[in-house]
């Protein structure tokens, strides 16, 4: 069976983290894409499941926290134990809106990192 989409990444300068408390990643795909441009480890790392927590772990990042479940439930972990401002490296085109759910209780800044053709 061959995959319907190919996952590529954006390429583009290491990401400017001044003013970053943590990460949240929603897939593997952006762990990947991210670490790929950056060898920052040091921060907490937010996931949206488990798979993107082993992800996580696996490049290196000691601290790592999954929501296990959707992208609503990654929204209230964040809510409820980000240090501050999140970036969220992902996809350019993403199929949910997690500054929007966090608009007035946490700052999210959005980092296109791959793109699907």
């Amino acid at each position: 069976m061959a995959p319907l989409l190919a996952i590529c990444p954006i390429q583009q300068a290491e990401p400017d983290l001044t003013g970053v408390a943590a990460l949240a990643f929603t897939s593997r795909n952006g762990v990947d894409a991210f670490t790929a441009l950056s060898g920052e480890r040091g921060l907490p790392v937010f996931t949206v499941g488990d798979a993107t927590a082993e992800a996580a772990s696996a490049a290196g990042f000691a601290s790592v926290r999954s929501a296990a479940g959707a992208l609503g439930d990654l929204a209230r972990l964040l809510s409820a134990e980000a240090p501050g401002p999140v970036l969220a490296p992902g996809a350019l085109q993403p199929s949910g809106d997690l500054p929007a759910l966090l608009e007035g209780r946490l700052e999210v800044r959005v980092l296109p990192v791959s793109t699907a053709s």
